[in-house]
């Protein structure tokens, strides 16, 4: 039976900012005048760089105050205008002002650029770090008022200007030889600022950067991070990069559509950039958060958000949208996988988490994780080590077959290894363990019989009587596995027969007893563990007290359903796999019989899968047209999968997960 994982994301939507909300006036020096919804967006930034304070909201004495925010719009929606704006709404205040540094992934160093020089022609565009330090001492002049030095993130990930920090490293002269006292004190403020703990930069141990980025010539007016929420994670190595590139800087903005990629985590990080810690939320919650709940006031008050309505205009405004559907016939292979998957879905909810994994297997059979699972093994029945580890890669993979027809067979084999195991193996250890657990729950019975008739016959019996009582109790295990007269005599064969599954309170791993003087060890069980009138509490941290025996009886008896719930699953698994294995066998004779391909789609859509054929020729014609094509999916494994099927078609193309890594290199 599969288990839903339910999302824990109700608590980190972003609220919308509402369409009434009051709006700034058009920037100074704007070549290209700003949407409304920019404007209503800007007149939020400048109240925020204004005064960041949360202290009147949370009722707090502790200096919660952000030196920025976070603009989330969706994509097309113009972040990078509306912070171009905010770069011209605020004049220099002195010469000793800072400039604006934005980090964003490399792909978009050449969209920033160029989305600058469109907008103002009074901004300074530097691009790179050596070009910044050309300039670094110098702040703009002539028609510009303003600069932005924009950085590939890759390269400061790469900063190679830094050291280890910690403890000890300002006392000890070695470490800081050839350092003057300025320097030292500036590097603890560096790693300072990475814990802003009351223990001081002591607490702090890891890399301090003293690049020009990390330590500018004059510090930052504001530092804009775009699109890299991937690395904004508490506690990563990238993180306090990123921190301290942001020490010096007066205002900080994160831009990013989906600020909150690794939930607690991101959080807490993004607070960290904004210039407030030492606010830590679990906001992983299955239901909407209380309006006066901390996290709640801070996304109203510094998380930025255009209705959706808006975002649909505005990306509607910008391109033009042409609409064109691909009509795909399944192959009778994918038929037969589709019926045979769909007859497992119990589920009436077409968007439930059952049809996930028939959605995605119309794409190829291998794209659906349940059908890779049946072939490799399943996840959740690992528990660890090596072996697991191996199912659990071979599972994250796709792409391994070259065709359908050999996903088939290969599933095919798969299914009878798993039916012979099953009927060989499984079934009948599952029935002989059934068979012992009873055995050793009749025996309880059975002693627990002679205590109660020995009670029942004399109540006020000597000690003398109790070892005559002891006696009948051993004569009765010894009996329950054989039926000779004497216990280890010529023709006993109770220790050969015998097993029995003891237990000890507290101890979770039961053992059993066989083998020799097994009958003997028994014995001594009963007599001083399972010792008559020894009570124990019935549950654990329960104060009622119950005879020992009684418990025993009881956990022995739950262990019996446990194991008849095991041998009927693995039951109903062969029943199931029966089922399976005819009509795979069917499915590959279909595959098998086609032989020679007639056209050449067809022999793509016999490799590929036929929705992965259709699109690699809708491609190809792309292509032709000189024009370039972003293939979207819901599930990871399924683009996946289509990007190893387009690079076997000698198509350029490059997969992205949504990382800025990936992003750039694409």
């Amino acid at each position: 039976m599969e288990t839903t994982t339910v999302q824990k994301t109700a608590a980190l939507k972003v609220p919308i900012l509402p369409h009434d909300s009051p709006a700034a006036p058009q920037p100074p020096s704007l070549n290209l005048p700003l949407y409304e919804h920019q404007l209503r967006a800007l007149h939020r930034c400048i109240l925020i760089e204004n005064d960041g304070s949360l202290n009147e909201e949370f009722g707090a004495t502790h200096d919660y105050k952000s030196r920025g925010g976070c603009l989330a719009d969706a994509v097309g929606m113009g972040k990078t205008a509306t912070m171009i704006g905010l770069v011209l709404s605020t004049p220099r205040a002195s010469f000793a002002e800072g400039d604006t540094l934005c980090v964003a992934p490399g792909h978009l160093i050449p969209q920033w650029k160029e989305e600058i020089e469109k907008f103002s022609n009074t901004i300074e565009v530097i691009v790179g770090k050596a070009a910044y330090e050309k300039v670094a001492s110098v702040p703009p002049s002539g028609r510009y008022t303003h600069r932005i030095v924009l950085v590939d993130v890759e390269a400061v990930m790469n900063d190679t200007d830094k050291f280890y920090y910690d403890w000890g490293w300002s006392r000890n002269p070695r470490r800081t030889r050839g350092m003057d006292r300025a320097t030292i004190e500036l590097y603890k403020k560096a790693a300072l600022f990475c814990v802003k703990s009351p223990r001081g930069p002591c607490s702090y141990e890891g890399a301090v950067y003293t690049g020009t980025l990390h330590m500018p010539f004059r510090p930052w007016r504001r530092v804009i991070f775009d699109e890299i929420q991937d690395l904004v994670s508490e506690g990563t190595a990238s993180q306090k990069n990123l921190l301290q590139l942001s020490r010096t800087a007066r205002n900080v903005w994160l831009l990013s559509a989906t600020p909150f990629p690794h939930g607690n985590n991101s959080v807490y990080a993004n607070h960290e950039l904004l210039g407030f810690c030492r606010l830590r939320m679990d906001v992983e919650t299955e239901s909407e958060l209380p309006r006066w709940h901390p996290f709640e006031i801070i996304k109203r008050k510094l998380y930025i958000r255009s209705p959706k309505h808006v975002a649909d205009a505005a990306v509607t405004a910008s391109k033009l949208v042409k609409e064109e559907k691909l009509i795909v016939d399944a192959t009778e292979l994918e038929r037969k996988f589709f019926e045979l998957e769909q007859n497992d879905i119990m589920s009436t909810d077409i968007f439930g988490s059952e049809y996930a994994s028939l959605r995605q297997m119309m794409v190829h059979p291998e794209a659906s994780k349940k059908l890779r699972e049946q072939i490799n093994g399943k996840d959740a029945d690992q528990r660890g080590g090596k072996t697991g580890a191996q199912v659990q890669n071979r599972n994250r993979m796709v792409g391994r077959f070259a065709t359908v027809n050999s996903f088939a067979r290969r599933s095919l084999h798969e299914a009878k290894t798993r039916f012979s195991q099953l009927e060989k193996d499984s079934i009948p250890t599952a029935e002989r363990e059934i068979s012992m657990v009873k055995s050793s729950l009749y025996l309880a019975m059975k002693v627990r019989q002679v205590r109660n008739t020995a009670v029942q016959e004399n109540p006020f019996s000597r000690p003398d009587t109790m070892v005559c009582h002891l006696t009948k109790e051993a004569d009765e295990i010894h009996s329950h596995y054989c039926k000779c007269p004497k216990y280890k005599s010529s023709s006993c064969s109770a220790d050969h027969d015998a097993y029995f599954l003891d237990w000890y309170p507290g101890d979770t791993n039961a053992k059993w007893i066989s083998g020799r003087n097994s009958v003997q060890h028994i014995i001594d069980y009963f007599n001083n563990v399972a010792k008559q009138g020894k009570k124990i509490p019935y549950r654990e941290g329960s104060a009622e007290l119950r005879d020992f025996l009684d418990v025993f009886i009881e956990k022995r008896e739950a262990t019996e359903k446990h194991s008849r719930k095991k041998r009927d699953d693995l039951l109903v698994e062969k029943l199931d796999l029966s089922t399976r294995i005819k009509a795979l066998e069917e499915s590959v004779k279909i595959g098998n019989m086609k032989g020679g391909y007639k056209t050449e789609e067809e022999e793509l859509a016999a490799r590929h899968g036929s929705k992965s054929a259709a699109l690699i020729g809708h491609l190809q014609k792309s292509i032709e047209r000189e024009e370039r094509t972003i293939v979207f999916s819901y599930w990871h494994d399924t683009l996946s999968l289509v990007h190893k099927s387009l690079k076997k078609c000698n198509l350029a193309v490059s997969f992205c997960d949504g990382s800025s890594r990936t992003m750039s290199k694409a």
